[in-house]
């Protein structure tokens, strides 16, 4: 609707003899008036990411703790031994 070149010439025709109001045109591409903008709801946590493989956060947060507790012992550590580090941790969880 708003740059119809975007699309072919064929098409743009076919959408012209809809002859849909733009402004029903734009509310609708927003989605659904009573949809929840949080739903689905995101599932997560451990048991989850235990099934699926995917331990993002959870690595974010242990890769966190990693660092402050390099920081604490006065370790240095490259940004390599802290993914390492990191990934072990996840896969002792698993």
């Amino acid at each position: 609707e708003d740059n119809p070149a975007s699309v072919d010439p064929e098409w743009q025709d076919f959408f012209a003899a809809l002859k849909d109001d733009a402004g029903d045109v734009r509310k609708n591409a927003r989605g659904a008036s009573w949809a929840k903008p949080s739903w689905p709801m995101q599932a997560n946590g451990e048991l989850v990411s235990a099934l699926d493989g995917n331990w993002g956060l959870i690595e974010k947060h242990i890769e966190k703790k990693v660092k402050e507790k390099a920081v604490v012992n006065g370790a240095v550590l490259s940004d390599a031994d802290v993914h390492q580090a990191t990934r072990d941790s996840v896969r002792a969880i698993m």
